[in-house]
């Protein structure tokens, strides 16, 4: 995709966006303060390069007080202060179409302490911090992009576009060091090559890899919230394979790791592990929900547990009784 193409993408989305009664505030926001400057910036401007449908938006607000945008927000809607301590309004607009909230910040660094908990950074805000230094500290290039609503300029310091068009995740920076700032980086990069059909380039790989048991150390709510993303995509075959080969399965889920090379009987010619995730590829194939997809994934679960014999006459008593009690658990 050449420069013209990509800057035609972001005039027609700033053209609908302008009318969008859900982003009225913007509007009111750079007329009372005239200096401001507002971005879009991560998920939704790679959405919109891509062509592809989204609902993620998350709005920098330069060159404005924290309490000033504060009080203007709360003017414009009911303000949820739960993302303050990390320079996060959750804003929704009064009369707003969406049910997901709009993540509105100031420019930010993160110091981070290297332990990988989502919550273990020194985050400073401040309105007149150059927006390339808020973007450094963004996860994957291709979500380190921004768009000033103003002038529709396409501000990209990572080279995000370009890995667009090689259809390529990497980190921004040192892969070690992003994996190390949030350990949930790891399986996100598995998500994002699986939602978009990307390969992972070798040094972000190869890091996921060295950190993989790292996974252990991550909080379940934000490991299921990515893990449930993969299954839900159409890709999830895909994105399950990635997950044992990349090592993040043996550490997040070790009892579907178990059916790997665990041959069956003559009724079945993969082996457990690729039973079970083929059998979670026809689901996704006809967009069943999470539920089936889940039910799917792991319906051969305990057959590596109760396997008895080997070769065409092994046998697998009571594996289902069994893959449910282990299901459970996992659930």
């Amino acid at each position: 995709m050449n420069q013209t193409i990509q800057n035609n993408l972001i005039a027609a989305f700033l053209k609908s966006f302008s009318t969008d009664p859900d982003f009225k505030f913007v509007d009111k926001l750079l007329k009372k303060f005239p200096t401001a400057e507002v971005y879009l910036v991560g998920g939704k401007v790679r959405d919109i390069l891509l062509e592809r449908a989204s609902y993620d938006y998350d709005f920098v607000i330069r060159k404005v007080k924290a309490k000033d945008l504060e009080d203007f927000l709360a003017k414009e809607g009911s303000v949820n202060f739960v993302g303050k301590s990390f320079g996060v309004f959750k804003f929704v607009p009064k009369k707003y179409t969406s049910q997901e909230a709009i993540d509105i910040a100031l420019p930010r660094t993160e110091q981070s302490f290297m332990t990988g908990g989502y919550k273990d950074f020194d985050v400073q805000t401040d309105p007149d911090l150059p927006l390339e230094k808020d973007l450094a500290r963004r996860d994957f290039t291709i979500n380190a992009m921004a768009v000033n609503i103003a002038t529709g300029e396409i501000i990209d310091p990572f080279d995000g576009q370009t890995d667009l068009k090689n259809k390529l995740i990497r980190t921004v920076g040192n892969p070690d060091e992003r994996f190390q700032e949030d350990y949930t980086r790891m399986i996100r990069a598995i998500r994002f090559s699986t939602q978009l059909y990307f390969k992972i380039d070798q040094p972000t790989y190869l890091a996921i890899q060295n950190l993989a048991p790292k996974i252990k150390t991550m909080a379940t709510e934000r490991l299921t919230e990515e893990f449930n993303k993969i299954i839900l995509s159409p890709n999830a075959e895909f994105g399950l394979q990635l997950l044992q080969k990349s090592d993040l399965l043996k550490y997040y889920l070790p009892e579907l790791e178990q059916g790997v090379g665990v041959s069956q009987n003559r009724s079945h010619i993969y082996s457990v592990f690729t039973h079970n995730v083929k059998a979670l590829g026809f689901a996704a194939e006809r967009n069943y929900n999470l539920n089936v997809r889940l039910a799917a994934l792991f319906h051969d679960i305990a057959k590596p547990q109760v396997k008895a014999g080997e070769g065409p006459d092994s046998t697998f008593y009571n594996h289902d009784i069994v893959g449910a009690k282990v299901t459970r658990k996992i659930l």
